[in-house]
């Protein structure tokens, strides 16, 4: 059950994302995350320099909305790869991981998982394939 509630999470008015859209999403919140943190670092160091208190807790109140929508990103990525575990085949799994939870190069890949970069590629298409059948397997469910 859950696996069809992480996949709903993630769908459009019922009609399914396609595959590249999906993972490009996760892409997406991973940056969006990567930022935020970002964001609270800088701010860390602006309220290391601040000696009004009043002012640190404000900092400190925006830090603390920051994390809490960072999580929630971490928490949307999370069950947006467990979908990709879902697929049958191992290597089309972890590529697709690779490259878009990851954002490894082809080359990366290639090198962590001991093959060439045109394996890797060949995985890919098929993983896409893979994928797609999947998030439509799953729109099919949901119109049921």
């Amino acid at each position: 059950m859950a696996e069809k509630s992480a996949v709903a999470v993630f769908m459009h008015g019922g009609n399914g994302m396609k595959a590249k859209e999906y993972l490009k999403k996760i892409q997406h919140l991973n940056f969006e995350a990567d930022e935020l943190m970002r964001h609270i670092s800088i701010l860390g160091e602006i309220a290391e320099k601040i000696s009004c208190d009043a002012l640190a807790d404000i900092l400190d109140d925006i830090v603390d909305d920051i994390l809490e929508k960072h999580s929630s990103l971490v928490t949307k990525v999370s069950l947006m790869v467990s979908n990709i575990t879902n697929l049958d085949e191992p290597l089309e799994c972890a590529v697709l991981v690779y490259r878009y939870h990851r954002d490894y190069s082809w080359s990366d890949i290639a090198e962590k998982l001991h093959l060439t970069e045109k394996s890797v590629q060949e995985i890919y298409e098929k993983a896409l394939i893979s994928f797609e059948d999947y998030l439509e397997e799953f729109d099919d469910a949901e119109e049921e």
